[in-house]
């Protein structure tokens, strides 16, 4: 039997209507541990058989891209990446038919992400630790086994300047989203997907510019113009463009308020919600009950205007460092308020 790419993927049927991230996507994390934790339908532990410790996957539930899981990491620059391929079993090696993954290294060396198309969908796997990197070149992000002997790594490529994290999370949601294909052993394959990958790694501007829509940027433009004195326009956008991401960032960036006229999904997206809520605290009051319990979003929030406290979640309201962060930012009146709240 062939060890080939698009295994599975009749059983696959297409779903146009559901969300990118929810359905087309399987991303899980990958971290060293020190031991055997509870498994459950999301976590699991593996251990190599020479070594004591272990690795901890997790599955993530996403409707958005996955910001919140590496918030340390968002802003740093990816610097290269090694693509992988695998030979296909019980064929000579070297031939055109092989699976293609690839590690991308971000700088500081503290996580690696590997991307890669071996069924309808996109995988992701997003590793900490020298042992979780280690795994992603023994299984996928499915937890299927690759098998070591027949894969091979080529050379080492630099990625261009400007590319970080955040940068391509944006790419997979938008660009990439947009032309995602189901699997084609022919059109729509693992090789292409790495060429896809790789063209963009190293001509990011070219490309965003390239698969950019016109009216996207026409929005842009517009929203850009226009948000700062009339956060409402984002309701009289037609559909197709209020759900497009990269146009509500553009608006929450430029006024925060923006939050309360934005698709629901959006208010419950970790990194649209903190863009708002750093640039008017009070835009909290918009965001999903699960982002107003996050202690990052509602620190940003009242470090902003110290009286958005009152938005946050009741499990924060006599949090120490929400009050002393809302006393920093000259709210002094929330400090009574707080008091006379229980």
């Amino acid at each position: 039997m062939f060890d080939m790419c698009g295994e599975g993927s009749e059983y696959m049927p297409a779903r146009w209507n559901a969300t990118w991230w929810g359905y087309w996507v399987v991303c899980i994390t990958v971290e060293d541990v020190d031991e055997k934790g509870e498994e459950n339908d999301y976590e699991r532990f593996f251990k190599y058989k020479d070594q004591e410790e272990w690795v901890k996957t997790t599955l993530l539930r996403l409707a958005s891209p996955p910001d919140r899981v590496v918030a340390s990491q968002l802003d740093k620059l990816i610097t290269g990446f090694t693509e992988f391929r695998q030979d296909w079993s019980h064929l000579p090696r070297g031939w055109v038919t092989y699976h293609s993954f690839t590690f991308l290294h971000v700088r500081g060396g503290e996580m690696t992400i590997c991307l890669e198309k071996k069924t309808d969908k996109l995988e992701i796997m997003l590793a900490t630790g020298t042992r979780a990197t280690s795994f992603m070149q023994d299984f996928s992000a499915l937890i299927r086994p690759r098998n070591p002997e027949r894969c091979s790594a080529m050379e080492y490529k630099p990625v261009a300047p400007g590319v970080s994290v955040a940068r391509l999370f944006e790419w997979i949601d938008g660009p990439l989203a947009r032309g995602w294909q189901p699997y084609s052993l022919v059109g729509a394959n693992c090789q292409h997907f790495s060429e896809e990958l790789h063209e963009f790694l190293q001509n990011p501007a070219k490309v965003e510019r390239q698969s950019e829509a016109e009216d996207i940027a026409d929005i842009l433009r517009v929203v850009s113009q226009q948000v700062t004195t009339n956060p409402k326009m984002l309701s009289d956008l037609p559909p197709h463009l209020s759900k497009e991401r990269s146009v509500v960032l553009r608006a929450v960036h430029l006024n925060g308020m923006s939050l309360a006229y934005v698709e629901k999904q959006f208010q419950q997206d970790w990194r649209v919600v903190l863009s708002a809520v750093q640039q008017d605290g009070d835009a909290l009051r918009f965001a999903s009950e699960e982002m107003k319990s996050d202690r990052q979003i509602v620190l940003a929030a009242v470090q902003n205007k110290g009286a958005a406290l009152q938005h946050a979640d009741k499990s924060l309201h006599r949090d120490r460092e929400m009050l002393l962060a809302a006393g920093w930012s000259g709210a002094g009146v929330l400090m009574s308020w707080s008091s006379d709240a229980s």
